[in-house]
């Protein structure tokens, strides 16, 4: 099953390192928020479906946080840095940006 992850808001030349159930499926340095629609990077990853833990990390800042999706719920996820932390916003839909 095919699980979206959309880099959206507040990256500016960031290092980002993305795992799903501790394997790392993403990593680029220099990602980079495009302001005009709100979005960084999308990721694609083949995952079965359930529940699955997914950790995205911009090491270069110390920041490092966790969250469990259910990709049959939710194949979709949103992911924002917003005052020094990350913003997860699961969907069942996928983004729209114009």
């Amino acid at each position: 099953m095919d699980f979206v992850i959309d880099l959206q808001e507040g990256f500016e030349g960031d290092a980002v390192v993305i795992c799903l159930d501790g394997q790392e499926v993403f990593r680029k340095a220099d990602v980079r928020t495009r302001y005009q629609i709100s979005r960084a990077e999308g990721i694609e990853i083949e995952a079965p479906p359930g529940r699955h833990a997914v950790e995205v990390s911009l090491p270069d800042k110390g920041i490092k946080q966790e969250i469990a999706v259910d990709l049959e719920a939710t194949p979709f996820l949103g992911v924002s840095l917003e005052r020094g932390a990350l913003v997860f916003k699961p969907s069942n839909a996928a983004f729209r940006y114009v």
